[in-house]
This record gives structure tokens, sequence and C-alpha cells, in this order.
């Protein structure tokens, strides 16, 4: 017979959560009392707010290099396409624009519909 020592199977599952709780809410609670901290105060509006003004920053980022993008997805298209590219560019510019016409329509009218905003008396 062997000795008497610790299984480590068991030394690990010991160590596990507790069924139930999944581990990002073990290992994301710190950031998550510091989150609350600074934004709880703010209530729905400043938190929104807060969003608002971090996808601002986020589309600012992307647009510093829109040209040299835009230039390389050109040629990257050019190169797979061929004589085809300019068509195909033209229809995912279209697509692009269709789909964020068609996202800012449901919002506007998500908007119009919440329980926060009253249209009639």
């Amino acid at each position: 017979m062997a000795p008497d020592r610790e299984n480590p199977f068991r030394k690990y599952v010991a160590g596990l959560p507790e069924p139930g709780i999944g581990y990002h809410h073990v290992q994301g609670t710190p950031c998550r009392k510091l989150g609350m901290a600074i934004v709880g105060p703010l209530g729905g509006f400043g938190r929104s707010l807060i969003l608002f003004f971090v996808s601002v920053v986020i589309a600012g980022v992307f647009l510093i290099k829109a040209d040299a993008s835009a230039d390389f997805a050109r040629k990257l298209i050019h190169r797979l396409a061929g004589e085809r590219s300019d068509e195909i560019i033209r229809i995912a510019g279209v697509t692009i624009k269709n789909v964020a016409k068609g996202i800012l329509g449901v919002a506007f009218f998500q908007f119009f519909h919440s329980r926060y905003v009253v249209l009639a008396g």
C-alpha cells in the first residue's frame, strides 16, 4: 500500500469556486468594486455618458489611420479580385453605409419606444 499522500486532484478541486459561481465572478470582484466606486454614484445617465465618451475615443483611434487603412484595403482587394476590384469596393461601401443606416434607424425607434420618453400627452 502506498503511503498516505494528499491527492493533487482533490487539492485542486477544493480550491475551485462553489458550483453556480463562475470563475469571472471570483476574479472580477476587485475590478467590479473599483468600477462601481467610480461610476456607481453617477447613475444610469452618467454611465451612459461615460460609455459614449469611451466610444468616441475608440472611434477617434480608428480614424487616426483611416486613410492608410483604406489604401491598404483597396490594394488588398485589387490584388485578390483583379479587374473587378472597383465594383467590389463600391458594393462593400454601399453595404457598410446601409448597415450603418439600419443600426441608427433601429436605435432611433428604440429611443422613442423606450419608457423614458413620452411622445403623447
